[in-house]
């Protein structure tokens, strides 16, 4: 692409790196002489021109370029850097830049990681807001000092936390289980900027034995989790960072993991010559409690008593025995590990909040309670986890209530019967056939749910739809019965609200001036009070429940309250043209729900399923905050819906 030399290319890191240099300081860096810098500047300015860069100098001032950052990205790749083991992208940088935040409480400069990455200030700059947004997230901060640089202060474990956090992301892709001389092997093919490979697979080879030697079966997850923690303790130690005191408390609770802990760490001071203090055995055994569930801890909370309780705080939503099996399960798991802070890492926390934002709701509430009964602190990413058995509970509720019920009706006997039975199975699985019934059992039958009858004789019964057909059917009935199909499905659809029905010109608000997101909050839920779609107490119910958890994602937040609050369904509109602070994101619009109880799921779905096709396209959202009044705001959400443009 290019025909620099080396000090060339040297000469073009080093302008790209600072932003701005002389010649002068470049030959002095370069150790040639500032004729030879200038002689290169005519070859090397055309190359600059190539990736859309303009390379200026100016005498006795200095070098200066300008130009698109995506140039400046390309220009470096054409020289090989994505082959050195620099990072050449942002997310790459940015993980850079956060391991060298986490590995010693130190200040590091601006320039030192321009240098070292070979980019511009400007380039760090813009990569750091990521950095440090990822580390907000956490709970930790950035420090900065023009002096010295940037810094962050946290605890060796908040260190390893989001260390964890950042791997665990980063492994996601790569992580695999392979299958070699008939055994299953985990694996991963990429270990990432922040840990050697031959650590990583040497660990993985470790607790592979650990877990044959021990009859202790991890999940694939688990097993990645633990190498991960592992791998990142030991690190630490080798750099003089070992874990602080564990908790007296915590350290008495997992006593009962404390012989596996011991032999885990031998196997690692064997296999890999390091000893690790007790401290940091005791932080094994926290990991190993968190890998087994839980399940090598004994506390006082039995089965019954943990499932009884359960049942009482999923009431007020509904359940069936598979939500109550599985979430008690794991209910019960979640309470030993929590004891024992020792919270696991949900990589599809985000993306449970954003499309099951139903089920993360009751989840929240659900963790509530267990929070108070047990004294267990439950974060984000446990609630995530609730949140996917309650959501798999409402998609079988979803699937019963969409299923078409079908009472099959014979008169010439069970064989017949049976035999139009199995047909209707086989033209039709999506059916559910509640009754397979003689002409006596129909006439005293409760038709109560039923949406079709198939029958071989003539039945009139009111409100159903009743198809008749021999005992052997033919075609035509299959097409017949198709037809009456389409036209039940047709009238279940409708009725239901929708999310353009939900919009009221009143309100909607634009706002023009900076405000937090709580006086939006405020204002959004007056005008749903004022104009009669909710009580008093919806302003404090939507804070409290952010405060929770924010319901903001990317551009929008989607705050809501308690039903009880809400009079009739509605949906408050905010549009922010100074962009707002909330949570971890820039917002530019807010859709405050207003649901109430009396909605079916049904109906909820649909007005969900509405409202999604409109925020699952970030042009919409744009569009909607370009939107110069509350009248065609209203305008554009009601013909926008769904469209395809």
């Amino acid at each position: 692409m290019n025909n620099l030399n080396t000090r060339q290319a040297n000469i073009v890191r080093i302008i790209l790196q600072s932003g701005g240099t002389t010649a002068a300081k470049i030959a002095q860096q370069l150790d040639v002489s500032v004729r030879t810098i200038y002689s290169d500047f005519k070859i090397i300015k055309p190359v600059f021109k190539q990736f859309g860069l303009q390379l200026t100098l100016i005498p006795r001032k200095g070098v200066e370029y300008s130009g698109p950052t995506s140039g400046e990205q390309a220009l470096l790749r054409s020289l090989g850097m994505n082959n050195t083991g620099i990072p050449d992208n942002d997310e790459e940088r940015e993980t850079y830049i956060l391991t060298q935040l986490l590995r010693d409480s130190d200040y590091i400069s601006m320039d030192t990681l321009a240098s070292q990455l070979y980019v511009s200030r400007r380039t760090i700059e813009r990569n750091l807001t990521g950095a440090e947004r990822r580390l907000q997230q956490q709970g930790l901060m950035l420090e900065r000092k023009p002096s010295q640089g940037i810094r962050t202060t946290a605890t060796e474990q908040q260190r390893r936390n989001v260390l964890f956090r950042m791997l665990n992301q980063y492994w996601g892709d790569s992580w695999q289980v392979s299958k070699d001389d008939g055994e299953w092997y985990h694996n991963t093919s990429e270990t990432g900027p922040v840990l050697p490979e031959d650590l990583v697979q040497a660990l993985v080879g470790i607790v592979r034995r650990f877990a044959q030697s021990s009859n202790i079966t991890f999940s694939d997850y688990a097993f990645q989790s633990l190498v991960i923690h592992l791998a990142i303790a030991i690190k630490r130690v080798e750099q003089g960072n070992p874990i602080e005191s564990i908790d007296s408390y915590v350290r008495s609770m997992s006593n009962d993991m404390h012989e596996e802990a011991k032999q885990l760490a031998g196997l690692i001071s064997d296999e890999l010559n390091i000893r690790l203090p007790s401290e940091e055995i005791a932080y094994i055994q926290i990991h190993l409690v968190a890998a087994t569930g839980g399940r090598l801890v004994h506390l006082p909370v039995s089965d019954a008593d943990n499932t009884n309780f359960l049942k009482e705080q999923l009431r007020p939503y509904g359940f069936d025995q598979d939500l109550v099996s599985g979430l008690s399960v794991h209910m019960l798991s979640a309470i030993k590990r929590l004891r024992l802070r020792a919270a696991i890492s949900n990589p599809y926390t985000q993306t449970v909040k954003q499309n099951y934002p139903q089920a993360f709701d009751e989840a929240l509430d659900i963790a509530d309670g267990f929070e108070q009964k047990y004294a267990i602190d439950i974060n984000d990413d446990e609630v995530a986890y609730i949140a996917l058995h309650i959501e798999a509970y409402l998609e079988r509720q979803r699937t019963d209530e969409q299923q078409i019920r079908v009472a099959l009706v014979c008169s010439t006997g069970l064989g017949s019967a049976q035999l139009l039975a199995a047909k209707v199975r086989r033209s039709f699985p999506s059916l559910k056939i509640a009754g397979v019934w003689s002409l006596g059992e129909f006439q005293s039958s409760s038709l109560s749910g039923i949406d079709l009858i198939i029958s071989t004789i003539k039945i009139q019964a009111p409100g159903v739809t009743t198809v008749v057909v021999p005992p052997v059917m033919q075609d035509e009935q299959v097409e017949l019965i198709k037809k009456c199909i389409a036209h039940i499905k047709s009238e279940q659809r409708t009725g239901h609200e929708n999310f353009a029905e939900l919009i009221n010109q009143q309100l909607i608000t634009i706002f023009d001036h900076h405000i937090s997101w709580r006086e939006a909050i405020k204002k959004l839920s007056a005008n749903l009070v004022d104009l009669g779609y909710a009580r008093d107490g919806i302003t404090q119910s939507a804070i409290e429940r952010e405060q929770l958890s924010y319901t903001s994602f990317m551009e929008y937040a989607v705050p809501h309250a308690d039903p009880d609050l809400v009079i009739k369904p509605a949906i408050a509109i905010g549009i922010f043209k100074k962009p707002i602070v909330w949570g971890d994101y820039h917002v530019k619009v807010a859709f405050f729900l207003a649901m109430t109880k009396k909605l079916s799921q049904p109906q909820i779905d649909s007005i969900f399923d509405d409202l999604y096709s409109l925020l699952e396209d970030g042009q919409k959202i744009v569009g909607l905050w370009h939107v110069d009044s509350a009248r065609d705001a209203v305008d554009y959400l009601t013909g926008g819906i769904g469209s395809e443009d």
